[in-house]
């Protein structure tokens, strides 16, 4: 007894798509209201550069203090709050650095450009290097201080 397979061509071919349709978005950037530019930033505001050292000099004493003290459940508890505390902070500041005045397109200086000029503060004109020393400064000093008790603290624990 031979079977004869028949092929149901008259069924509809039904097709799912697990991919939802594309949508055209807007190519408008919602924050641009919010963006200001300066003539003047770019010649005598803070480099990019500064505030990157910045942050990175907290980010080294935070590593240094996970690296040295991590040792119990407590110790890392602490260090959880201590990280989401930076976290908290360099997201407000780097905001607000965010929403000040930008410079216009292609007026900001090069990083040696910004040490040999001068910086506008509230009380008046430093010089680059100045400004460099009184903002990444601390946070350098900071780094070299845990670094150093951390050692200090494994060397006595140990």
């Amino acid at each position: 007894m031979a079977t004869a397979f028949k092929l149901d061509v008259e069924r509809p071919i039904v097709k799912v798509s697990l991919v939802p349709p594309l949508r055209i978005m807007q190519q408008t950037d919602p924050y641009a209201p919010l963006e200001r530019h300066e003539t003047n930033v770019g010649a005598t505001g803070l480099h990019p550069a500064v505030l990157v050292m910045t942050a990175g000099g907290y980010v080294a004493m935070l590593a240094s203090f996970w690296a040295m003290f991590a040792r119990d459940l407590s110790a890392i508890l602490v260090l959880c709050a201590i990280t989401g505390l930076m976290l908290v902070y360099f997201t407000l500041l780097f905001g607000g650095i965010l929403l000040a005045d930008a410079p216009t397109p292609g007026s900001q200086r090069s990083f040696p450009a910004f040490l040999r000029g001068q910086v506008d503060t509230l009380t008046g004109l430093v010089e680059g290097r100045e400004a460099l020393l009184m903002i990444a400064g601390p946070p350098a000093v900071l780094a070299v201080m845990a670094a150093a008790i951390g050692l200090i603290a494994n060397l006595l624990l140990a």
